[in-house]
């Protein structure tokens, strides 16, 4: 991406003049359609180059894609609400598997089967329909439930940016040690 470091591309996507909705709309989508590349390009060589049946090949191409597209997500798309804390990091993988990884393997493995086993539909054309498909669901499960800007979450936030975690449970702040 330009020889941009991921905190540069991060920075300079929260500083986009447009509105925040908006603004996390399109970022999403730029990062859903570099994981569509992404998930395309797994399930070609798995079915294409190894064989594998479309139905598999479609759930190993869902998880890589979700995972590369977490990645982004949290260093671009929800930068501002993200945290570099381990814990935070893993609750947030956890949900995104959660909620991306439940519509989006469910609702690609049944739009899949319907394009491609009843309607006859190419694996190409048909992965897209079924990404596109998913996308609106997979956004506000994102920006509602992954990288939510609840009250507690947007100060636990704040605190972790200046190196202090808050212990749940404790309401204590510690220093954070770096990893």
């Amino acid at each position: 991406m330009n020889g941009k470091s991921p905190g540069e591309i991060s920075q300079s996507a929260s500083s986009w003049p447009a509105s925040g909705v908006l603004r996390r709309w399109v970022l999403f989508y730029v990062v859903g359609a570099m994981g569509m590349i992404v998930q395309l390009s797994v399930l070609g060589i798995l079915v294409r180059g190894l064989g594998v049946h479309y139905l598999v090949g479609t759930g190993l191409a869902v998880w890589v894609a979700i995972l590369h597209n977490f990645l982004w997500h949290e260093k671009w798309t929800w930068a501002e609400r993200t945290c570099a804390d381990r814990s935070h990091r893993w609750r947030r993988l956890a949900r995104f598997h959660a909620s991306s990884g439940i519509v989006s393997l469910t609702g690609n493995l049944f739009l899949m089967q319907l394009f491609v086993g009843l309607c006859e539909i190419g694996h190409v054309p048909a992965c897209v329909l079924s990404i596109a498909g998913c996308s609106i669901l997979n956004f506000y499960a994102s920006d509602r439930l992954v990288f939510s800007a609840a009250p507690d979450l947007s100060n636990a936030l704040g605190l972790c940016r200046l190196g202090l975690v808050v212990s749940p449970g404790e309401r204590t702040i510690h220093e954070r040690t770096p990893s």
